[in-house]
């Protein structure tokens, strides 16, 4: 019975460590699209640019969720650090558009 608690705790976070990371590295990328455009770049190149740089980011999240010692460790760093970018990219978008 170990064993399957187990097995159902690594999948969920497995699961945590992918989604997480997806909206993490979404979040990451609006901040840098909206970082390079305010350094002078135009905001269409300035998105795009961001957007390729998230293919990178988001495998070099995953490897380190997963080349982390403690798994525990690597999802709760996710599921701190999501939100955050989440809402420092929520109060930056008005800002760069109006």
């Amino acid at each position: 019975m170990r064993r399957i608690a187990s097995s159902a705790l690594n999948a969920l976070r497995t699961l945590v460590i992918f989604v997480g990371g997806y909206m993490l590295v979404q979040s990451w990328t609006v901040l840098a699209g909206l970082g390079l455009h305010r350094l002078g770049m135009a905001i269409s190149d300035a998105m795009l640019v961001s957007a390729m740089m998230s293919f990178l980011a988001y495998i070099a999240v995953v490897m380190w969720a997963f080349a982390h010692s403690s798994l525990n460790r690597s999802t709760l760093l996710i599921l701190i650090v999501t939100p955050i970018f989440a809402i420092l990219a929520l109060i930056a978008v008005p800002e760069t558009i109006g």
